[in-house]
C-alpha cells in the first residue's frame, strides 16, 4: 500500500466511491473471501491512483433494516475524514434502497458513529433512523 502524504483531512470526497469490479475485490480490507459476483452488489470501495484504499459492506436484513457489516480504511489514509465519507455514503445507499433503519456493530469507535448520528441501543450496537422525505 502506498503512503498518502498530500491528502488534506477536508478532502475525502476526492476519492470516488463505487461498486468494485471482480478484480478489485477488497478481500484484505474486509478480511473475508468474496466468492460470488453478487456479493459485490453490497460492497463499495474508494480508490486512489488505482489502489483500493477503503471499503464497506452492507447487508439487507428485511425491507426496512440494513446493517453496515464492515468499514475499513487503509492505515495510511486514516484520520483524514475518509471513514466518515464512506459511512455516510453507506447510509445514502441504504436510504436509496428503501432502508429506514441502519444498524452497525462497533467496539472501538463509539464516538465516531455517535458523531455521525447513530444511537447506542446496547453495548457495541448502534442504530440510525432514516426519515423518508
Amino acid at each position: 500500500m502506498s503512503v498518502c502524504s498530500g491528502v488534506e483531512p477536508q478532502a475525502p470526497r476526492r476519492f470516488p466511491i463505487y461498486r468494485p469490479h471482480w478484480h478489485e475485490r477488497p478481500t484484505q480490507l474486509l478480511a473475508r473471501d468474496i466468492t460470488r459476483d453478487t456479493e459485490l452488489d453490497w460492497i463499495r470501495i474508494a480508490k486512489d491512483e488505482g489502489e483500493v484504499i477503503a471499503a464497506y459492506e452492507i447487508e439487507q436484513k428485511d425491507a426496512w433494516n440494513f446493517s453496515v457489516l464492515s468499514l475499513q480504511v487503509a492505515e495510511s489514509y486514516r484520520n483524514q475524514g475518509l471513514g466518515r465519507w464512506m459511512l455516510l455514503h453507506a447510509v445514502g445507499l441504504i436510504e436509496s434502497k428503501g432502508g429506514r433503519i441502519v444498524h452497525t456493530q462497533c467496539r472501538n469507535h463509539r464516538n465516531f458513529v455517535m458523531r455521525i448520528g447513530f444511537t447506542e441501543v446496547t453495548p457495541c450496537h448502534y442504530v440510525m433512523q432514516l426519515q423518508p422525505e
